[in-house]
């Protein structure tokens, strides 16, 4: 039953009828085999206006039921208007609510309904945008008001109170927290021959961990490029890259007379070790090598794990939302949840990146653009997580055309290190679900762990659970989707997790016990 496309029919018919509207509350009582609709308007219903709509609405609905319509008459002023919109936000935006004053929500009436705005700092107006919070609230109004809603949001500067005691200690807490989990991990290195200088060092600090300024520095691994460039005052130097197995690492480096011929000879694939140091060079971490040798890393090394840091105690770039999934497959037919899921929380997500690389071993990692999540408590859907990602990088023409997220939609987006405390926060004490769940969960995992924190969580992936129950021509998201009849605009992050979250919901329906985790935490 399409309720927008029942309401605007019955707005064509009778002027007086032209901006009624069919609340989203629809009661069914299945015993009785009634339908009770809530219709608003904001002039009085006449004698006809009930015949006109039940005829409507009859095309809809089983024959078997009766339909009931109550009439309500509703012209809000000013006053009531705010008040309506500060409960939309409480009971569906409530980091918002907690945020916006009552005088930074600025109401008028217009010829043909409301308008709104949202006087809020850059960072609120941010977090807005990029939840499209203004057009789901439009929406809501729209259940309740007659006539056209108009928002928008206005930048103020705000003043706010200072951190209270408590909230200060917490973040001193978390800040000495991550010194002593960011210890570098290094190996030892091993095959050393001279090339630059003849001193051999001890150790190399893994790619993943050399986040921080060093006047000596040193890493090794395998070649994967090399290339001569020339300086503004004409200097030659080379730009070189290389990968240790934790990430890889592109950089500068004057070569000597007497080595240069060395250092070009090498081959793709050779190990080499760097002396160097990291430094701050046009607001970026820049390494540049000093002395090039001949080295590598122990055949044996494994990257060892480290204890995560604690969950964050508060969020502070992404907010969670409050989300209530309406829609279902009938209204009319009985929606069971299934034991399995009762008493226990999931986060399902999706991402949206920069291409396909989601391992450091294999060359430049690509960037996170998106993510999407939804909280499923005991098997309903109760909160959304949902951000855009800056990659620091433009994107590709074909990646745009696959995700429709553009360079300028992730522009001003948050960083990833920003992102990640939030959404590990978010995760916190949950099951994970994705659908081809480990290609999402790597990018999560390699990101998450570079600035210190360490998923433990038992994923799920809805890709296999498909694999084994349904048996379908191949196992698309899509496909599986159309299976269970679910409609969804696919490849962006929010869409696809929910997606997602209903599918699992169905692929859960008889089972005994949880799936088997795809990774061993």
């Amino acid at each position: 039953m399409d309720r927008i496309k029942i309401q605007e029919k019955i707005r064509t018919i009778s002027d007086n009828l032209s901006r009624v509207v069919i609340n989203n509350k629809v009661e069914i009582n299945k015993e009785e085999k009634t339908v009770k609709f809530i219709l608003i308007n904001d002039k009085p219903f006449l004698s006809d206006d009930e015949v006109i709509i039940k005829s409507e609405l009859e095309k809809e609905i089983p024959d078997n039921f009766e339909i009931i319509i109550e009439f309500k008459k509703f012209a809000p002023d000013e006053e009531i208007f705010g008040k309506l919109i500060r409960q939309i936000l409480q009971n569906n935006f409530y980091s918002l609510y907690a945020c916006l004053r009552e005088e930074d929500i600025k109401v008028s009436k217009t010829d043909d309904g409301f308008a709104f705005v949202f006087m809020v700092d850059e960072a609120e107006a941010g977090h807005i945008k990029n939840t499209r919070v203004l057009e789901q609230i439009t929406q809501l109004l729209s259940y309740n008001v007659c006539g056209s809603v108009v928002a928008k949001c206005e930048l103020i500067e705000k003043v706010y109170e200072d951190n209270s005691a408590q909230e200060e200690e917490m973040e001193i807490k978390e800040m000495l927290d991550k010194e002593k989990t960011f210890a570098p991990r290094c190996f030892k290195i091993v095959d050393f021959s001279p090339i630059d200088s003849t001193d051999c060092p001890d150790e190399a600090t893994c790619i993943c961990d050399c986040n921080s300024v060093c006047d000596n520095l040193i890493i090794c691994g395998n070649l994967v490029s090399v290339y001569e460039k020339e300086s503004k005052n004409g200097k030659k130097y080379l730009t070189v890259t290389i990968n240790d197995g934790t990430g890889s690492m592109r950089f500068s480096y004057f070569p000597k007379e007497k080595t240069i011929k060395k250092i070009m000879d090498l081959k793709q694939g050779e190990s080499i070790v760097c002396i160097g140091k990291n430094e701050i060079f046009n607001d970026r971490l820049s390494y540049s090598a000093k002395y090039i040798n001949i080295g590598s890393k122990p055949k044996d090394f494994e990257l060892p794990k480290r204890p995560s840091l604690p969950v964050p105690y508060k969020y502070k770039t992404v907010f969670p939302e409050p989300f209530k999934c309406y829609t279902q497959n009938n209204l009319f037919e009985e929606q069971v949840i299934p034991e399995i899921l009762k008493g226990k929380t999931f986060v399902v997500f999706d991402l949206e990146t920069s291409g396909l690389n989601n391992s450091p071993e294999v060359g430049v990692l690509d960037a996170i653009t998106e993510i999407g999540a939804v909280k499923v408590v005991d098997g309903e859907v109760c909160e959304k997580f949902l951000t855009f990602v800056n990659p620091l990088r433009k994107l590709s023409a074909e990646n745009i055309a696959i995700t429709g997220i553009t360079n300028d939609m992730v522009a001003n987006a948050p960083l990833i290190e920003n992102v990640m405390p939030d959404f590990f926060k978010f995760c916190d004490g949950c099951y994970l679900v994705g659908h081809n769940a480990m290609f999402d969960y790597k990018f999560i995992d390699v990101y998450a762990s570079r600035i210190g924190y360490m998923f433990t969580n038992k994923v799920f992936d809805t890709l296999g659970l498909a694999q084994r129950k349904l048996k379908l021509s191949n196992n698309k998201l899509n496909t599986i989707a159309d299976y269970f009849k679910i409609v969804f605009n696919h490849h962006r992050a929010f869409n696809d997790a929910l997606t997602t979250a209903k599918i699992f919901i169905e692929l859960m329906r008889g089972e005994k016990e949880l799936p088997r985790s795809i990774v061993n935490n």
